[in-house]
């Protein structure tokens, strides 16, 4: 899911604030690791960042923002495609699709599940502040599920006339339901988390296979 930069390159100006925007995103990340989401004040953060509160807040509009970017910084240096198809092409199609969802879960079980719960809750009382939030990462998601969904279609391992957003959508509704469940439970597992998901995954696709 990496995107190529064809832009041009940054010039000083910008190269300075991409800089900054980073040393905070470090700071914060670090913030919140230590002493939570509540016990980190932006004010906190903007001094160990070496900047005024009001330049903070130029950057992130609240703390909810700031966490949002914090989990962006990290998802945009992952790479959740299986990007070389044709060396899982002797993989079961439940296989292919388990280990995408597999990936999403490991990566969110590194964080401090409170954290992960703010930031899910933060998008359900505000879709619409965060132009890079919680609803856009679950559409990256589905995306990504289909164009997987394609592949395994193209490449004859998936009826190819089965409709490929409806077969996502149902795998994306079993990742997402678990999700919730992951992060409301703390004494679910993320082995167990990952048994019930890859047993979805085998009831949906192995009743069309």
């Amino acid at each position: 899911m990496r995107r190529q930069n064809d832009q041009q390159p940054l010039g000083r100006r910008e190269r300075k604030k991409q800089e900054r925007r980073e040393i905070i995103l470090a700071v914060a990340r670090k913030a919140f690791k230590e002493v939570g989401f509540d016990s980190a004040s932006m004010e906190t953060i903007a001094d160990q960042a070496d900047i005024a509160p009001a330049t903070l807040y130029n950057y992130f509009a609240n703390k909810s923002a700031l966490l949002s970017g914090v989990l962006w910084s990290d998802f945009s240096i992952r790479d959740f495609d299986l990007a070389n198809f044709t060396t899982i092409l002797d993989k079961s199609p439940c296989k292919v699709i388990f280990t995408l969802l597999e990936q999403y879960f490991r990566w969110f079980s590194e964080y401090d599940r409170r954290l992960i719960r703010q930031f899910a809750s933060d998008a359900i009382r505000a879709p619409y502040d965060s132009d890079r939030g919680y609803h856009d990462l679950e559409s990256l998601m589905f995306q990504n599920i289909a164009r997987h969904v394609g592949s395994l279609q193209e490449h004859g391992k998936l009826d190819p006339a089965l409709d490929r957003d409806v077969i996502s959508r149902l795998i994306f509704n079993v990742g997402n339901s678990e999700f919730y469940a992951f992060i409301s439970d703390e004494a679910l597992t993320l082995d167990a988390i990952l048994a019930g998901i890859e047993a979805q995954i085998e009831l949906i696709l192995g009743g069309i296979l």
